[in-house]
């Protein structure tokens, strides 16, 4: 073999020895980013499930006020303040609903009932407090009530609007950390029209209550007039009064959607998402 020969199979050789080094190498590179990669979509992966399954805290809903957060009326014997504890339920299984309403109650009843030692302490706990109040003090009962009447409610009397004052204030001072949400009033009588426009009575009334709750910031207004408007009917217990099985699951889906912003908040979840 000559000289030249030798030479070009060293160099031939040399060539094949570099890029089977470079080959090498390059894919020790890749295995080491892939490995890489792997690793940290793991990481990301263990991130979000950590996120997914952050424990939820208890949760305590207290019901207070009258038949509508008593329930009369459901065929079911729920009422809107179970159905909403069961809808809640489902994504936090640690909610709990205590409820002392009262059927008849007043705005005078329930001062008295948030003065009473089981409430009191039950009122210490509660998260979040759901309040229906006002119906019994604006409609008198069905056989008492009048053209006349309606025609010149005193509705927004300074005495109702006092003894309002003195409960939010009473339960700010049992617990300065918990949140009120105050549902204000449908129109039972929308059907009869002998009472004259009884929608314009309920709706100043409600009018009314929004204005005393923006006092406070710790009180929010649910509204539930618009889902009964032009629906009673089917919606209405057959004491023409209280809402059946249908008006409540109704309520509970609008009571359902303003508590979960603020239960998502209590357990450090971004609403939105």
């Amino acid at each position: 073999m000559t000289k030249k020969k030798i030479f070009i199979n060293l160099i031939l050789l040399m060539s094949l020895l570099i890029s089977a080094t470079f080959f090498y190498g390059f894919l020790s590179a890749t295995n080491v980013i892939k490995n890489k990669g792997e690793k940290v979509a793991k990481n990301v992966e263990k991130s979000n499930n950590k996120e997914d399954k952050k424990e939820l805290k208890n949760t305590i809903i207290l019901g207070l006020g009258d038949s509508l957060t008593k329930g009369i009326g459901d065929e079911k014997g729920e009422g809107y303040f179970q159905k909403t504890i069961n809808k809640l339920k489902v994504d936090n299984p640690k909610i709990k609903g205590i409820n002392f309403a009262v059927s008849g109650a007043k705005t005078n009843d329930l001062l008295t009932t948030i003065n009473q030692n089981g409430v009191v302490s039950a009122i210490k706990e509660a998260n979040i407090i759901v309040i229906t109040i006002g119906g019994n003090d604006l409609f008198p009962g069905w056989d008492r009530l009048s053209p006349d009447m309606v025609k010149n409610s005193t509705f927004n009397s300074k005495d109702f609007n006092n003894r309002m004052d003195t409960i939010f204030t009473s339960i700010h001072k049992i617990n300065p950390n918990t949140k009120i949400y105050w549902l204000t009033l449908y129109n039972p009588f929308e059907e009869f029209e002998v009472l004259g426009n009884t929608n314009e009575y309920v709706q100043l009334w409600n009018f009314e209550a929004e204005k005393l709750s923006n006092k406070y910031k710790y009180v929010n207004v649910i509204p539930i007039f618009d889902l009964f408007k032009g629906k009673t009917v089917s919606m209405l217990y057959s004491d023409n009064f209280h809402p059946n099985s249908i008006g409540y699951e109704v309520i509970s889906e609008r009571v359902v959607q303003n508590l979960s912003v603020e239960i998502n908040e209590l357990n450090g979840v971004k609403n939105g998402k």
